[in-house]
């Protein structure tokens, strides 16, 4: 897919230029950081248009859980994740 390209040009650009200023212990950490992000999202993206599966996640802001498939009812849907403070 495009877009697993993309993701692999951002992460070579990221190990660079750390490679360039990073001391090698905080290197090998983001090594290893670099590689869960590419086993967990590289190739397992919906392309664009593709259908999502119902899923249910907890609304942090109501305190309650929300399925995907009951939200569309209502009309279209915005999933946005917060990183937390990292």
């Amino acid at each position: 897919m495009a877009e697993d390209r993309l993701l692999d040009d951002e992460l070579q650009v990221i190990r660079d230029l750390s490679a360039e200023r990073m001391p090698p212990p905080v290197l090998e950490a983001m090594e290893l950081a670099i590689e869960e992000i590419e086993a967990a999202t590289i190739g397992k993206a919906l392309d664009v248009g593709a259908e999502a599966p119902d899923f249910e996640l907890r609304d942090v802001t109501h305190g309650r859980t929300v399925r995907l498939r009951e939200a569309l009812t209502e009309g279209p849907v915005v999933l946005s994740f917060y990183r937390g403070e990292w």
